[in-house]
């Protein structure tokens, strides 16, 4: 539910609120400057100021609760995926984040590593009752622009990570199998992402004794 913070060169440490439920997944940006939470209800995520705690941006990635088994941000921090064991991963446009950090005030430690950020034209979707939002907060969520469908359906725990080539995610399931699969950043929100190159690493008797529990889809 609240997670510490210690920055070590500054002398610094607190904790910030990041949801009511227990916390299940956690992931910083390589440079250090953001955080990403999800709790176990796994409907809602939350990216973070990790040096003033401020929170940058919630994105939502289902109405209906599920188990987020890993997070991961791109290299250059504009984008964030999630894999749940619905057999879904989900990618999110971080551009109000990177916007709001910009107006954080003093002390803001951007492009520490001196890198460009590179620039995504993606957005997010929005409900088309999102001018009700200020009534329900529901209504106003940002959810993924991207998402992509593991085939079949005995998932597991499964962990996602964005590929050394662009516009690419690499999913790798309990049951040993690795899937990549390619999204656009210029193209519609709310797009399917095409499917590349599936693979298994478990060996084909290993890998049926393990293929139980049904999977399913947000």
């Amino acid at each position: 539910r609240q997670v510490r913070l210690e920055l070590s060169e500054l002398r610094r440490t607190f904790s910030l609120a990041a949801h009511t439920a227990a916390l299940s997944c956690l992931a910083l940006t390589l440079d250090g400057t953001r955080l990403a939470t999800a709790s176990e209800k796994g409907t809602i995520l939350r990216v973070f100021d990790t040096l003033t705690g401020k929170l940058l941006q919630e994105v939502r990635r289902g109405a209906q609760a599920a188990d987020i088994c890993g997070i991961a941000f791109s290299p250059t921090s504009s984008l964030l995926s999630c894999a749940s064991v619905r057999g879904t991963v989900h990618i999110f446009s971080l551009a109000e984040a990177a916007a709001a950090a910009q107006t954080n005030g003093e002390g803001r430690h951007d492009d520490v590593s001196g890198e460009k950020k590179e620039q995504h034209a993606a957005s997010n979707c929005r409900s088309s009752l999102s001018f009700m939002g200020s009534v329900v907060n529901y209504f106003n969520s940002e959810w993924s622009f991207a998402r992509f469908r593991l085939p079949g359906t005995a998932h597991g725990n499964t962990i996602c990570s964005f590929a050394s080539d662009p516009n690419t995610i690499l999913v790798v399931t309990a049951s040993g199998q690795v899937h990549s699969c390619t999204f656009k950043p210029d193209g519609a929100a709310g797009q399917e992402c095409e499917a590349g190159v599936s693979c298994s690493f478990v060996p084909e008797k290993l890998d049926a004794a393990t293929q139980g529990g049904a999977g399913g889809v947000d």
